[in-house]
């Protein structure tokens, strides 16, 4: 993945030739569910699915952090078992084993 900033806008690339997903959260403009304000006490507030070269843009308030990570493969509505995060934002996905924590 890529990761670029303009302005509040944070644009996040799968550079991968697979689909990948992407789960995100942060000081978002247009939520205000925060990092730790995940369902059932997940940490993660967003995701999506992003193919190969597709990108997605994350609008934050002024001077907005955000937090993001990425597991291959595709995600359903919601969190069927394709992952776990954690308090501290880290995660694990479960198809790959791999995890990141951005």
């Amino acid at each position: 993945m890529s990761v670029s900033t303009s302005g509040s806008t944070a644009t996040l690339t799968n550079t991968c030739n697979q689909q990948i997903f992407v789960i995100w959260c942060g000081d978002q403009k247009w939520s205000n569910k925060r990092c730790g304000d995940g369902p059932n006490g997940a940490f993660y507030t967003h995701l999506d699915n992003l193919f190969p070269g597709k990108s997605l843009s994350i609008v934050l308030n002024d001077n907005g952090t955000y937090q993001y990570g990425a597991c291959t493969g595709g995600i359903s509505f919601g969190n069927a078992g394709e992952y776990k995060d954690f308090p501290n934002g880290g995660y694990s996905c479960f198809k790959t084993g791999r995890y990141r924590n951005q």
